[in-house]
């Protein structure tokens, strides 16, 4: 006759922390590309005249606040994503428990 065994391995808490920080950030870069430039536009006036040199301080300015925006949105995301799954592990270990507690 057979015996199964089952084998448990503690779960690396780094590791998921990291591919939870990973996936945040991923999700505000990809927010970042997606509606960055209309964001972005807010802030410049069309262009008027045909002043080539303003254009092209213009055109600097707006690519620089755009990748900050990127890496503001990146951070921002990665650190959100972290946050809430802090909380709703925190959640599930409480509900988890309270059913664990026998009612007197």
């Amino acid at each position: 006759m057979a015996e199964e065994l089952v084998v448990t391995t503690k779960p690396n808490l780094l590791r998921r922390r990291g591919i939870e920080v990973a996936v945040g950030t991923l999700s505000g870069l990809v927010l970042a590309c997606l509606f960055g430039p209309q964001l972005v536009s807010l802030q410049y006036k069309p262009l008027s005249g045909s002043a080539t040199i303003q254009c092209g301080n213009d055109v600097t300015a707006a690519l620089s606040e755009l990748v900050k925006l990127q890496l503001i949105a990146g951070v921002v995301g990665g650190f959100l994503l972290l946050l809430m799954s802090f909380f709703f592990r925190r959640m599930l270990r409480k509900r988890r428990e309270a059913r664990a507690v026998p009612s007197a």
